[in-house]
């Protein structure tokens, strides 16, 4: 296996996404099981304490809506920074890799004493600078397919989220607005009023759950197999190439 193989930490890639979307949306299943039933109660004082209660309610979903961008950009920040290390470790290999193919390159070229052996040699050098272009553009195309996946997939995720939220909060706000007309009517029941406003609520969250259910499913198992296939197909052609360049160099030099 190629050094390049190690340079990808896939528990770092999947621990970091995987902290980027679930951590915000447990504080908005957070949201949707937050209390938001009033006092019973009916008249006047019955639509101050359903007002009073979407208020808070609104004041509550103002404070997660703005913890979540803060933990989104939080954690957006230290996926790009794993990334940017990640990048920055590959690179720093290969400037050592190719500080330890010139010597190579040199130590060879002190032992081309012929015409032929120099022809070898430059065909054997052309061959593995080929080689390791080739593969090297085979591993970033893999990380950079594999990244526009995962942010891909995250945004899906987040939009997801952040639908099924509004979704939640405009359903709690409507039976909330619902309940403060029919409490402030003439003659209202304040039992009626207090169950409508509850079931309203109760097939909000189902809606949200289902929703949430569904934002769960996401996984990043396919992405993952496809990257580690196109490492080790890029491994095991640039082994393949250069055992064959070995050989006929070592025919070349008599040895």
């Amino acid at each position: 296996m190629i050094t390049t193989m190690n340079y990808v930490k896939l528990s770092l890639v999947n621990g970091a996404v995987l902290g980027l979307v679930l951590g915000p949306w447990s504080a908005v299943v957070a949201l949707a099981h937050a209390p938001t039933t009033p006092a019973a109660g009916v008249g006047l004082g019955a639509c101050a304490r359903f007002e009073q209660a979407a208020h808070k309610l609104e004041h509550k979903v103002g404070e997660r809506h703005d913890r979540l961008l803060a933990k989104k950009t939080e954690r957006m920040t230290k996926l790009t920074e794993r990334r940017a290390d990640r990048l920055a470790t590959r690179t720093e290999h290969r400037v050592d890799w190719t500080e330890r193919r010139d010597e190579i390159f040199d130590r060879l070229e002190a032992k081309a004493d012929t015409d032929a052996k120099k022809q070898a040699l430059a065909t054997f050098q052309q061959v593995v600078n080929t080689a390791v272009t080739t593969r090297r553009a085979a591993i970033d195309a893999a990380a950079n397919t594999f990244h526009q996946g995962v942010d891909g997939a995250v945004n899906a995720r987040q939009q997801a989220a952040e639908t099924a939220s509004q979704v939640f909060k405009k359903a709690v706000a409507d039976a909330l607005a619902k309940a403060q007309t029919d409490c402030a009517a003439t003659g209202a029941d304040a039992a009626a009023v207090k169950e409508t406003y509850r079931a309203s609520v109760k097939q909000a969250r189902e809606t949200f759950n289902t929703a949430r259910q569904a934002v769960e499913k996401m996984d990043l198992e396919t992405l993952n197999t496809v990257r580690k296939a196109a490492f080790q197909k890029a491994a095991d052609d640039f082994k393949a190439t250069m055992d064959k360049a070995r050989a006929d160099l070592k025919v070349a030099f008599g040895e």
